[in-house]
């Protein structure tokens, strides 16, 4: 009798155990479990098939988007936090203040999602710098899902073979694509009209923080101090540096003396035809912007004359955080992962009527760049071989490519990221011959000191 009870007793333990259990993983996966999401409604940025595969993935999860414009994102954010409105995931790059909202701590520490995960998630070819590099106050408040192939040439072969050009190799070990070499053959590409005016610019660029930054590296140099990067937060920059001045000083030349650019506008697309080549991210050869009139080509930065080996350069990235008021941050962190795992394995979708496939020319895996070469070899003539850039790009990522200041630094962006920050206005301003670049650098420094304090009184 008292062993039969016993056995009663046990078993209904055993019942009771497995309806805790089966009850927690209903309320992990109940009906009607929604994902808020804050997002850019740009083309592409978060497309429906994306959700949808997560959907067939979790059945149960239906989501609700928070959509915002690029000019009114941020406010979004701050309206949502500031109505107690539920949020759990927070993405894309165009958050004027996203590193800002991370030191503020709106973000959780993903930390230890990546450690629990790390195995599995270099298994499918995430880089270990993408997981690492953003620190905030110690934390990982924030994690890439796209990453454009470091910083380098795309140029128009078209051109180059009209003008007796040598194309450049898409290898990151070519010593013979130098900056000297870049200058000789921006020169005979470059075309201007009867009145001496640049009208097909042999070189173009943006004054970002991809350009300012990857120039200042590229001699050996930085803006910012190593102190930035360890705590995430620029307390000070390094502008005006013998290094820097050289740096620029070769940047201004190329408006200024050797005329192969126009400083009147820097950073227009070359996908028309506009310019003979771009020193711009990598890998962006986009379908919807480049004439196929022409033939394309991709190659490295050229190579400073004076420096042996090529570095890495700044990119940029779209990245995903979970809200720090989230009250189901495990689920958040699926919804994050299948952004940089199962949404690439997708393969190609039909959005809007065209064929496309997630992130397809700043992917996060070498898959993602195997696919992408793949669609530009259907859509494009290339100068170089289909393998040659697979490799270069996929290289570019693993090799060559840090996250770029304005995506990592607290003070990144707003000190170096265009020409209404600092060093890019008083850049455009010695270009255009109204100022030298000494006194640029110098004012350029001094403007970012208040820059910097007035974010940290802010914040």
């Amino acid at each position: 009798m008292h062993k039969t009870s016993w056995k009663r007793s046990t078993m209904m333990l055993l019942i009771a155990f497995i309806a805790i259990v089966v009850t927690c993983q209903e309320v992990y996966t109940a009906p009607n479990t929604t994902l808020n999401i804050l997002a850019r409604n740009i083309h592409g940025d978060l497309p429906e098939p994306v959700l949808q595969r997560f959907s067939e993935l979790h059945p149960n999860v239906s989501f609700e988007i928070i959509w915002g414009t690029s000019s009114d994102i941020d406010t979004k954010l701050t309206t949502v936090l500031a109505a107690g409105l539920p949020l759990d995931v927070v993405i894309s790059m165009s958050l004027r203040g996203w590193v800002s909202y991370a030191a503020q701590g709106l973000f959780l520490d993903l930390a230890p999602y990546i450690s629990a995960d790390r195995q599995e998630l270099q298994g499918k070819g995430i880089p270990s710098f993408a997981l690492d590099s953003i620190k905030v106050h110690g934390a990982t408040p924030y994690v890439p899902y796209s990453i454009w192939s470091s910083w380098g040439t795309l140029y128009n072969a078209t051109f180059f073979d009209e003008a007796g050009v040598v194309r450049p190799a898409a290898r990151w070990d070519d010593r013979q694509w130098t900056w000297s070499e870049m200058v000789k053959a921006a020169k005979k590409l470059t075309v201007t009209n009867s009145e001496g005016v640049i009208s097909r610019p042999g070189l173009q660029l943006a004054l970002n923080d991809l350009a300012l930054q990857g120039l200042s590296l590229a001699w050996g140099g930085d803006v910012f101090s190593a102190e930035a990067y360890a705590t995430g937060m620029v307390k000070e920059v390094t502008f005006d540096t013998p290094t820097n001045r050289r740096a620029f000083g070769h940047l201004l030349d190329l408006a200024v003396t050797h005329r192969v650019t126009n400083p009147q506008i820097y950073g227009r697309a070359i996908g028309n035809g506009s310019a003979a080549m771009a020193l711009i991210e990598g890998g962006r050869l986009d379908p919807a912007t480049y004439s196929r009139d022409y033939i394309w080509g991709m190659a490295p930065y050229p190579k400073p004359d004076e420096i042996s080996e090529r570095v890495a350069m700044p990119t940029w990235i779209r990245a995903a955080a979970i809200s720090s008021r989230s009250t189901q941050p495990d689920l958040a962190w699926e919804f994050i992962k299948h952004l940089f795992t199962e949404a690439y394995d997708m393969g190609e979708f039909m959005l809007d009527g065209q064929p496309y496939s997630w992130n397809r020319h700043r992917g996060v895996n070498p898959n993602t760049w195997r696919q992408y070469v793949a669609t530009i070899s259907r859509e494009f003539e290339l100068a170089n071989s289909h393998a040659d850039i697979v490799s270069f790009l996929i290289q570019g990522v693993g090799s060559y490519t840090r996250i770029a200041a304005s995506n990592a630094l607290v003070g990144g962006g707003e000190t170096i990221h265009g020409t209404g920050t600092p060093l890019g206005m008083y850049l455009l301003q010695a270009s255009q011959g109204r100022i030298s670049m000494e006194e640029a650098l110098m004012r350029a420094e001094q403007d970012a000191k208040h820059v910097l304090e007035n974010i940290y009184r802010n914040m």
